[in-house]
């Protein structure tokens, strides 16, 4: 089953524990999107397995997502909760050739 949380600005946001997971969903917003939510993410050392997964339909159409909500694009930010994304690969390579600085050094004054 899935957990949709009571606050009216995260109802967007379903925690499936079963897949140990959780999913923002929402319509392709007008002002960034998710990717710029996992930007954000990383920057602060976030690590989590991430998926963005866009769906945009021909012109015309729209996103049937329940029996209540259309959408005309759709875009659904699933994170797990288990492992790292591969992408702290090139995060720790970035450490070790002192191009990223560490997190207890990124808010230290230079």
């Amino acid at each position: 089953s899935f957990v949709r949380f009571p606050k009216a600005d995260h109802n967007a946001v379903i925690f499936a524990p079963q897949a140990n997971s959780f999913f923002v969903v929402r319509g392709a917003p007008t002002f960034g999107s998710h990717g710029s939510a996992l930007k954000a993410l990383r920057k602060g050392f976030c690590f989590l397995p991430s998926f963005l997964l866009k769906c945009r339909p021909m012109a015309g159409h729209s996103v049937q997502f329940d029996y209540t909500m259309t959408f005309r694009s759709l875009e659904i930010l699933w994170m797990t909760l288990d492992g790292e994304s591969p992408d702290i690969e090139a995060f720790q390579e970035g450490l070790r050739l002192g191009t990223i600085k560490r997190p207890d050094e990124a808010s230290s004054p230079a």
